[in-house]
């Protein structure tokens, strides 16, 4: 529960005639975190086992099918598959033929479409311009621009003013024109063309076309119809190659990336001419049983051993908690995970940090709704289903702090009936205050006692009681100081307290010297700042209580009204004030709860800096 999986470090060596026996029987045990070794003089690495580039070629192939059929995770439905690798590639290389097929054609559409298009904006243009599309085509001595402009109405009249001899055609809304003249005077029309109107031209991509601009339009129209359709007809053949073989590509890539994983394994060992040497960690209760499954699978050609634990070598952890904190090692995963000889501290967060969220938003009513968003999310995501349970448990919480308050929905009286509570948010905040400062004693110390344990397997008795058990004498000097009438005046001490508690501080201020050095000296008011810190617990919980009582009071008043836009209003306000209030105290319930784990909790005893524990074989579980 407090500690980590105990792990064993083993060496496995054998005749490279055998490894591929091992490999496959390590992938399907599961239970070895490979040490990658590491090329030397003396000793090379593996090669991958053949195969290993046939596998990777159907991987890309599997790999741009799921691309192109934009088959995605989700899609798997729990298909199981039967084929082999021979099948794989066979399968695989006649659906890239019809998914090429496919994409080719609506390439191919799409390309015509575009051109289509191009056309048919031309010819808007060109509605009413009162010329055959026939005269688009090539002339020795005339020339022809087709463009946009401003004023166009004026331009034939220009063109007569520069001597410029030219056929002029405008659309219907004077926008778009066409002008024909000599060879010899494009220039000139071109210069008062950009000069005096604006001129834009278009794209001639109606050359070739016969008849009149409206009948082209009404053909371009229906040919673009036309191949929408046979778009749409194309993409529904994807969809349709999608739906039937989408759990055969995504399971297809997990059994090759399996074989895959295999093949290029010995690329992770140490190898001679005739031997492989395999280093890793494996739990230590199933040390036994890799022992006898390797040796019989190899019939006794291989030699394993079980190495010592050097100090300072790095072993990956496994976590190992029960069901109900289990959830809780997302967090641990963010931060960082204890080091093989720390404390987890996961069984405590699972207790506190419900704690902390239960104390901060504690109202019977947000606790359920809690409760029914969580269940309801951790269905509809069962990816998350870890992070939402936590949060069930976060509802929990806060339905049983809601009890202690005797809050619903930020409200202790309801129908005239006062709900029983031990403390009342609302009207006890200092109360809340001093629970919340003895709370961050208590969780403070709790860091330093671990940081204790974890000091004495690390370091020693000494250099634990200085650095971690110096703290919590400091704190029986100082605090009762603070309180007294020295500065606070909360308690009231003789002179000879007085005197004990100082010699007490003065003694752990020494002790912290020795310990963690002038360091230690800079940094002991900081236990002051850590502990204050736990005031947010008061702040968030008034903060809440305070906000929904607001809209209590708001709906409430609209209520007493008595008319039916009073009750709309009143009802909008409760609705809309409660959930804007619940959001907020999410967030901020779970951000805080979070910051004083992370940032005072676990800075009195977690290092961390652990690998997680890989075994060979899960990745694609």
């Amino acid at each position: 529960m407090f500690f980590s999986e105990r792990m064993s470090k083993i060496i496995v060596t054998g005749p490279k005639t055998y490894m591929d026996k091992v490999i496959r029987k390590l992938h399907a045990l599961k239970v070895l975190h490979i040490v990658d070794h590491h090329k030397t003089d003396d000793i090379d690495i593996g090669s991958p086992l053949d195969n290993a580039s046939e596998i990777s070629d159907i991987i890309v192939r599997i790999r741009s099918l799921q691309s192109y059929l934009d088959v995605k995770a989700k899609d798997l439905d729990g298909y199981h598959l039967k084929n082999d690798i021979k099948e794989i590639d066979q399968l695989s290389k006649e659906l890239a033929e019809k998914v090429n097929e496919k994409l080719n054609e609506i390439k191919e559409i799409e390309d015509q479409t575009k051109d289509l298009s191009e056309k048919k904006l031309v010819l808007e243009k060109l509605q009413g311009i009162g010329i055959s599309l026939d005269a688009f085509q090539d002339y020795n001595s005339i020339c022809y621009m087709i463009g946009q402009g401003k004023g166009l109405d004026g331009l034939k009249k220009e063109l007569e003013g520069k001597n410029i001899e030219s056929e002029v055609y405008l659309n219907k809304d004077n926008s778009a024109f066409v002008l024909f003249t000599q060879v010899e005077n494009k220039d000139k029309a071109l210069e008062l063309l950009q000069k005096k109107f604006g001129y834009v031209e278009i794209p001639c991509v109606v050359k070739g076309m016969k008849g009149s601009v409206e009948s082209n339009l009404s053909d371009v129209s229906g040919e673009i119809e036309k191949r929408a359709r046979r778009l749409e007809f194309q993409k529904e053949a994807l969809a349709k190659l999608k739906a039937k073989w989408a759990n055969f590509l995504l399971l297809s890539e997990k059994k090759l990336d399996n074989e895959l994983d295999k093949l290029r394994a010995p690329l992770r060992f140490a190898t001679t001419a005739n031997a492989f040497v395999i280093k890793g960690w494996l739990p230590s209760k199933k040390y036994a049983n890799v022992e006898k499954e390797l040796k019989d699978v190899t019939k006794n050609k291989i030699h394993i051993q079980m190495e010592e634990i050097k100090k300072g070598e790095k072993v990956p952890v496994e976590l190992k908690n029960s069901k109900v904190s289990k959830p809780f090692e997302i967090f641990m995963h963010l931060y960082t995970l204890p080091s093989y000889k720390e404390l987890d501290p996961t069984t405590l967060m699972s207790f506190f940090f419900p704690a902390f969220f239960g104390f901060m938003l504690g109202d019977m009513g947000y606790g359920l709704l809690t409760v029914l968003a969580a269940v309801m999310l951790r269905k509809k995501m069962p990816q998350f289903r870890d992070f939402f349970t936590t949060f069930f448990y976060f509802g929990l919480s806060t339905m049983f702090f809601g009890a202690l308050f005797g809050e619903v929905l930020g409200a202790e009286v309801i129908f005239g009936i006062e709900l029983p509570h031990i403390l009342s948010r609302a009207h006890e905040f200092m109360t809340l205050l001093y629970a919340a400062i003895i709370i961050g004693v208590v969780h403070l110390n709790l860091g330093l006692i671990l940081g204790f344990y974890n000091e004495i397997r690390s370091h020693g008795f000494k250099v634990a009681f200085l650095e971690k058990i110096s703290w919590m004498i400091l704190q029986v000097g100082m605090f009762p100081l603070l309180l007294s009438q020295l500065l606070f005046g909360y308690i009231v001490l003789s002179t000879v307290q007085i005197w004990v508690f100082l010699g007490i501080f003065l003694v752990a201020l020494f002790l912290l010297y020795k310990g963690e050095g002038v360091g230690g000296i800079v940094e002991f008011p900081g236990i002051l700042s850590n502990v204050l810190s736990y005031a947010r617990l008061m702040a968030i919980a008034l903060a809440s209580v305070q906000l929904a009582m607001v809209v209590n009071t708001q709906s409430g008043s609209l209520f007493a009204s008595g008319s039916v836009g009073g009750f709309i209003g009143g009802t909008l306000i409760f609705l809309v004030g409660h959930a804007i209030n619940l959001a907020l105290g999410w967030i901020g319930c779970f951000l805080h709860s979070l910051r004083l784990h992370y940032v005072e909790f676990f800075s009195k005893f977690l290092k961390g800096g652990a690998k997680q524990f890989q075994p060979f074989g899960l990745k694609n579980e």
